[in-house]
């Protein structure tokens, strides 16, 4: 991936034009607001090399994840009827203050179907929709299948028209935001709208269909289906009557395209028509319209919160907007008897049961409703209170929600439930486009249990998204996304913010965690250490530093070496002489000038220097308590002279009498000897 860090910003925030790698110019003051995709924004582009070329960059919004898993194969789609990307990169942003990543797209010479979900247009003929739309979008949809990508963006506001070969429409480009994060509830799949709108997931080829299916219907009847009704009451049409009876309401259509739009609407994915099936019907093939697949209807209706529910799916759904109210129905068999008399469902009673067959600590309000939910509705998403995704939206509701302490609560406890597995067992067919997901998944389980620095939310949400910045203050402004951008970044924000005090943090460190894995040593660990205070600080600088050394170019970083060098100045209270420390303080200093972590490291955790320090520190220490006994030993002396006196006037005379007496006897021995 490219990062441009020349970005052309002369001016500062009055600059008119942004560059992007020396051959793109953006051109700040040239919005072409008929070109946004919220959310992203469009502007004027001009190619450096080639004037003529006629371009448009969507900046895209840096706090939601974008689609940069699907620049490579989207490059290897070779069809004029879908608007791909010409280049892309990250540049200084003067609108948003930061760095934003932009998408260069050659400019559709045609104009958009609708400017708005709410404009209304000349309704198309039935020939013109199938020759100007449907084959071309049957023919970008059977690329996009091959190359294994989702669209999830086809609506009438990302349809151009006229602007290809012989007129015909041109579907809008899929990477500047997630996946059906923009979509409407009117053109997304009853599961998906069931979802928060991060959390819809990559989905399927038969979602993209629907999308479709929901598209030819707005050109038939020259408007977008159910308007002027709420996204609730778009959900609540379709639970009642299924798709194909909300959204054709009273709209007259023909047996032909009658025919498609079952086949596109079917709410039951695997009896959905399929890309195969789009381009027969496009090539002519005619049938009968196939039975809309309705979900079993009981006898009576199931009343809770003042509505009446006939289907497991809609009872589902009320029950995860009115949580803690549904407790006291699923814990007193109230469900069970609604499906076994009213539904006849053995099967659902089966899943109910087993929903509540939890035991021990794992048996909460929470884990039971929440189960219940997807024994009731094994096609919709995983729900606990406010958190609702399917499994592959995961990584992107973290991705967008990582600072909400309520959604993150909310994936910790799904996760401890193991609901994702739940979700797993009660699906009616396998799904094995999901198995590499749940590898992660499980393994985002066991990482989350770890609350050392570098693991917990924080490393799940880089694992899980290996292409989203870094959202540690430190570097979020700079949309870092690889490690190769974070020290020159990390340079940029010691010139930005020279007061900073640590370097790294809990996001930062897992961002290091998942990007750098072959060169780390116990660095991370000595980030929690909590008996020396100065270790986390030299393991902060020395992580970095590695990251230094192990570039594929070592680069000098003088800004951040002097910011790294304020930051360890703490760590000279380890050095007990002060003549060292201010060598030592000197050193680093001059280590900082030359932009290498590593020597700024270096002259201040020099161990020899260390231990040399600490040695004769222990000397010093022994020689002044050995003077200071001497001097208290002195001090005891001077206030107990008399004592003193006495003692010694005794010893004194002792010694004295002693002696006299030795030589009277040696007197009287040697008298008596000679006598």
């Amino acid at each position: 991936m490219y990062v441009d860090r020349e970005a052309g910003m002369a001016n500062g925030d009055t600059a008119k034009r942004v560059k992007l790698r020396d051959r793109y110019e953006i051109a700040v003051d040239e919005p072409l607001p008929n070109f946004d995709n919220p959310p992203a924004v469009a502007y004027k582009v001009r190619h450096v090399r080639d004037e003529q070329r006629d371009l448009i960059g969507l900046i895209c919004d840096p706090k939601m994840p974008t689609r940069f898993d699907l620049i490579s194969a989207l490059s290897r789609v070779e069809t004029p009827y879908l608007m791909n990307i010409r280049d892309w990169g990250i540049v200084d942003w003067p609108p948003e203050g930061r760095r934003c990543p932009v998408f260069i797209f050659g400019r559709p010479e045609g104009t958009r179907l609708m400017s708005s979900l709410e404009d209304t247009f000349e309704p198309m003929r039935e020939e013109a929709i199938v020759d100007l739309f449907v084959n071309p979008a049957y023919q970008v949809l059977r690329e996009l299948r091959e190359h294994d990508i989702t669209h999830r963006a086809i609506r009438p506001t990302n349809i151009y028209t006229g602007g290809s070969e012989n007129g015909r429409f041109t579907l809008g480009e899929c990477a500047s935001a997630a996946p059906a994060i923009a979509q409407p509830f009117v053109y997304e799949p009853i599961e998906s709208c069931l979802c928060m709108p991060a959390g819809r997931g990559l989905g399927t080829p038969s979602d993209d269909l629907y999308s479709l299916g929901v598209t030819i219907l707005a050109m038939m009847i020259g408007a977008s289906p159910c308007q002027g009704m709420s996204d609730q009451e778009v959900l609540e049409a379709k639970l009642t009557k299924g798709s194909y009876g909300a959204l054709t309401h009273q709209t007259r259509i023909s047996l032909t395209v009658m025919e498609a739009l079952r086949g596109l609407l079917n709410d039951d994915p695997m009896e959905r028509w399929t890309t195969d099936d789009l381009g027969m019907w496009a090539n002519g093939r005619r049938g009968s319209p196939i039975q809309q697949s309705m979900e079993s209807r009981a006898s009576r209706s199931f009343s809770f919160m003042n509505k009446d529910h006939y289907t497991c799916r809609e009872l589902a759904h009320t029950m995860s907007t009115n949580w803690d109210m549904s407790v006291t129905i699923i814990r007193d068999g109230t469900v069970d008897t609604w499906l076994r008399r009213a539904l006849g469902d053995d099967a659902k009673v089966n899943a109910m049961n087993d929903a509540k067959s939890v035991a021990g600590e794992m048996d909460t309000d929470d884990n039971v409703v929440a189960r219940s939910c997807i024994a009731l509705d094994p096609a919709g998403p995983i729900r606990f209170r406010d958190f609702r995704a399917i499994p592959d939206g995961f990584p992107n509701v973290l991705a967008m929600h990582s600072e909400s302490s309520g959604t993150r609560n909310e994936f910790a406890q799904l996760m401890q439930y193991n609901l994702m597995g739940f979700w797993d067992e009660s699906q009616p067919r396998p799904r094995v486009d999901l198995v590499g997901l749940f590898r992660d998944l499980r393994r985002a389980r066991e990482v989350m249990g770890r609350t050392n620095i570098g693991d917990g939310i924080e490393r799940v949400i880089y694992d899980l998204n290996p292409h989203i910045p870094c959202k540690s203050p430190l570097v979020e402004a700079y949309y870092v996304i690889e490690m190769d951008q974070l020290l020159p970044s990390m340079e940029v924000m010691a010139t930005d913010e020279p007061d900073t005090r640590h370097l790294v943090d809990r996001h930062l460190a897992a961002f290091i965690a998942t990007h750098f894995t072959s060169h780390r040593g116990n660095e991370l660990r000595d980030l929690d250490n909590q008996a020396d205070p100065y270790l986390p600080v030299l393991a902060s600088v020395r992580l970095l530093s590695n990251v230094q050394e192990k570039s594929r170019r070592v680069i000098p970083y003088p800004k951040l070496a002097n910011l790294a060098a304020s930051v360890l100045e703490p760590t000279i209270k380890r050095f007990h002489n002060r003549q060292t420390r201010k060598r030592i303080i000197k050193a680093m200093n001059e280590a900082a000038e030359s932009g290498r972590l590593m020597e700024v490291l270096a002259a201040v955790d020099n161990v020899d220097v260390l231990n040399n320090d600490e040695q004769h520190f222990h000397a010093a220490m022994q020689e002044y308590g050995e003077a200071t006994r001497r001097l208290t030993q002195l001090e005891n002396d001077k206030l107990n002279r008399a004592a003193i006196a006495n003692d010694l006037g005794a010893q004194v005379s002792s010694f004295v009498s002693g002696l006299l007496t030795t030589i009277a006897f040696i007197g009287i021995f040697a008298a008596s000897f000679l006598f």
